[in-house]
């Protein structure tokens, strides 16, 4: 069986994100940059190209700006019921739940659709390609005949059918379903207080992922972790909470724990 690739978060797959969240895909590329956007890409022109991670993090901070934090909150799983109690005995609790919640809107920020319009001289009509090359509109959509009315207005219309056209191929050569979206990531982020991954040691969280994302190594959550600043509960790397999981998936916990009732 072929290893699953342990990649950096990756362009986003707009059919996988949506699979994640249609709402926040919707909310996200109906918004798309403002006057303030124009400013920051001509100043940009002037100092040159910024370092990916740069650009990933302005996203992050605008994304953060425009969409309604309870889509990414939502997103992050209530403890099992074998570990709802950690929610209100830990005090650092809160602080791990905001953190997953940073972290699935850092990965988002990474994508083709968070990226869209970002910084441009013409973000309605980035969108619009951007729509085009993922697959979500055709050719015959009235969105494209709205945008080449207003490619028209603005004096960009020879430019916009030239890169239409060129969207339109390119949307043939796509690959159906390709997962693009970092879905490793966004599971670790997902299942972090669900399954109690912020009590685990990365060797632990490692070994009992579940498929299809077992294999992935202590390296590979111990970047996720660190890149995507997730918070565990501080007495992890001295003292296990969760250290383990024992037959039929029950939690094997540190003494003393979980607390009386």
């Amino acid at each position: 069986m072929r290893k699953t690739k342990h990649a950096d978060i990756d362009r986003e797959s707009a059919r996988c994100l949506l699979k994640v969240s249609p709402k926040l895909l919707e909310a996200v590329l109906s918004a798309p940059s403002d006057e303030k956007t124009k400013q920051k890409t001509q100043k940009q022109k002037r100092q040159g190209s910024p370092p990916q991670s740069s650009v990933v993090d302005r996203v992050d901070e605008e994304v953060g700006q425009r969409v309604p934090p309870e889509m990414f909150r939502d997103l992050i799983l209530e403890p099992h019921a074998k570990l709802a109690w950690t929610k209100d005995y830990f005090k650092e609790y809160e602080e791990a739940r905001l953190s997953a919640e940073n972290a699935m809107r850092k990965i988002f920020a990474a994508t083709g659709a968070a990226k869209a319009g970002f910084e441009s001289e013409t973000p309605i009509l980035d969108v619009l390609f951007f729509k085009v090359r993922v697959g979500l509109i055709h050719g015959e959509s009235r969105e494209i005949a709205a945008a080449s009315q207003y490619a028209r207005q603005i004096g960009k219309l020879n430019w916009f059918n030239k890169r239409l056209a060129a969207e339109l191929h390119n949307a043939t050569k796509r690959v159906p379903d390709a997962q693009q979206f970092n879905q490793f990531r966004a599971q670790l982020v997902m299942n972090w207080l669900r399954y109690g991954y912020w009590l685990m040691s990365d060797h632990l969280i490692a070994s009992v992922l579940p498929k299809p994302f077992a294999g992935y190594s202590r390296q590979a959550i111990t970047k996720a972790v660190k890149e995507l600043e997730l918070v565990k509960y501080p007495d992890t790397a001295r003292a296990l909470i969760v250290k383990g999981l024992g037959q039929g998936g029950v939690f094997v916990f540190r003494q003393g724990y979980p607390p009386a009732s």
